[in-house]
């Protein structure tokens, strides 16, 4: 889940969603991704799949386009319809692949003005069986990355001053699917 709210972010948030997607694939036995992006609305830009090609994938990651701003207000009924379109096509029962570990991703460098629906769709996220990373620059208040991610053994959520400097993350990251895949978590 991508934020396209501050122009000067996404470019460099495209590219750390890329770089995780790649780890991801060469770590993993099985990877679907699927990709929604929110700024003034939430739209399901890469639909869950299995990926075929990796380097057509990170390129069409790296592509997507910067959709404009919106207010904290629309950004949070924003940020809600994301939540609800992760679960609806990726983490459906028509969607998920039984037996399979199921990760969302977070990427966001705006702070949304909290909802009740917000809170209300990643509890039913996590009963879905999704587990919840989230990545955010410093303009997100930490604690809201902690309340949006999954308890766990380790912190599910990473801060950095902005997205240039989240790739020392995505090592911690690729650890948690992997002990997520396996069991452990």
């Amino acid at each position: 889940m991508l934020d396209s709210s501050i122009s000067s972010q996404y470019d460099m948030e495209k590219k750390f969603a890329s770089a995780l997607i790649g780890a991801l694939y060469y770590a993993l036995d099985s990877l679907h991704v699927g990709v929604v992006v929110f700024s003034k609305d939430a739209t399901l830009e890469i639909p869950l799949h299995n990926i075929e090609n990796i380097n057509a994938l990170r390129s069409e990651t790296e592509s997507l386009i910067y959709t404009g701003t919106s207010n904290s207000y629309g950004l949070g009924q924003a940020f809600y319809s994301a939540l609800f379109k992760i679960r609806q096509h990726c983490f459906s029962k028509s969607a998920d692949r039984l037996g399979t570990a199921n990760l969302a991703i977070i990427a966001t460098a705006s702070m949304p003005t909290t909802t009740p629906l917000i809170y209300q769709e990643l509890d039913s996220l996590s009963k879905a069986g999704a587990t919840i990373i989230a990545v955010g620059t410093n303009e997100v208040d930490a604690e809201f990355l902690r309340e949006i991610s999954s308890e766990g053994i380790y912190g599910n959520y990473f801060q950095a001053a902005s997205f240039s400097e989240m790739s020392g993350f995505i090592q911690p990251i690729l650890t948690r699917a992997l002990d997520l895949a396996a069991g452990k978590v």
